[in-house]
């Protein structure tokens, strides 16, 4: 069809080493390229995100998707469980108050400490997932980053591996959901994703874009799929 053959007819590096004074970007290049010179997408509704996290077995989600702010109890309350032989709950507590000084007690205080970063995070992207050095991401199924900040400086202080603990009780699990807020980006970026598969070419950055709830929760009748791969 038209996408195919204009990925196989289109080598974009080579395209920019010959056309240097070229006026579109290598995502609406694509697109017209596809279309016959349109380089505006056409309109659509939804977007279809992956939510990358590691949790609980069988988890449901039937709170739905929610930002740190609302789950931050939950997850100190999980990982005292891992380490509640250990430290009372007065040396936890304690613990909690103060990470310390280090590089991620920096990191937990920063995340932990407004709503615009309280997020969820998600993909467009889902094998992302799977290859998140590529991509410069962070690898969400090994471990979400606010558990890694609080496990980090849990073990720089009492030398006791909680991360590993962490892992050894959760699972690597993909949230599919989708949203109504739609942009040019979104389609453009999808499209050089499968271009960038389709020629062979490692994944990258241009190949991706993520959402941001920026603190609000994703209710759970938005969610399509939850799958522990």
């Amino acid at each position: 069809d038209s996408m195919e053959v204009a990925f196989e007819n289109l080598d974009i590096e080579r395209f920019y080493a010959e056309n240097p004074d070229c006026p579109l970007n290598c995502y609406r290049l694509l697109l017209s390229r596809i279309t016959n010179g349109t380089t505006s997408p056409p309109s659509f509704d939804q977007v279809c995100w992956f939510h990358i996290t590691r949790t609980t077995p069988g988890n449901a989600f039937e709170r739905g998707i929610l930002p740190l702010g609302q789950v931050i109890d939950d997850i100190w309350g999980f990982l005292y469980a891992l380490v509640d032989d250990a430290l009372s709950t007065e040396e936890w507590s304690a613990f909690r108050r103060n990470l310390g000084d280090g590089h991620y007690a920096d990191l937990y205080r920063m995340k932990s400490g407004g709503r615009h970063l309280w997020r969820p995070y998600a993909l467009l992207v889902r094998d992302i997932a799977f290859q998140p050095e590529e991509a410069g991401n962070h690898d969400y199924l090994d471990v979400p980053e606010i558990v890694e900040d609080i496990c980090i400086c849990f073990s720089e202080r009492y030398e006791m591996d909680l991360l590993e603990a962490y892992r050894e009780t959760t699972e690597p699990c993909i949230v599919k959901f989708v949203d109504s807020e739609t942009t040019d980006e979104h389609l453009l970026t999808a499209l050089y994703y499968l271009y960038t598969v389709h020629r062979g070419n490692p994944l990258s950055m241009a190949c991706n874009t993520c959402f941001d709830g920026r603190g609000s929760p994703i209710p759970k009748e938005r969610i399509l799929q939850i799958e522990f791969p």
